[in-house]
């Protein structure tokens, strides 16, 4: 909601181009990343619903490793690839705005 209310505000004070404004699209893809992180946290909880009564069943090596994968591994590794996706976007825009300085 932050995002969307700075986009809105950044959009009132900067005069119109032909271009996107760095910053707006910055916002932009901050946004995209955010959604993302909302569906994986909605598949993951969904895929927990799912998986865990159907492993519950099974008692093999594979059932023990899937269900700790489903847990804490799984949250990491997105927490992980999401901030990585977060970092890559503020670097490019950092680097944008240094190559517009040289």
């Amino acid at each position: 909601m932050t995002m969307t209310f700075i986009l809105g505000v950044m959009a009132d004070k900067i005069p119109r181009t032909g271009n996107i404004p760095l910053l707006g699209i910055y916002i932009i893809i901050n946004l995209v990343i955010m959604l993302i992180a909302i569906a994986i946290v909605t598949a993951i909880t969904e895929l927990r619903k799912w998986a865990s009564p159907k492993l519950r069943k099974k008692k093999t090596a594979l059932r023990a490793q899937l269900e700790s994968f489903l847990g804490r591994p799984l949250e990491y590794t997105s927490a992980i690839i999401l901030e990585l996706m977060t970092c890559a976007n503020f670097l490019v825009m950092v680097g944008f705005w240094f190559e517009d300085d040289s």
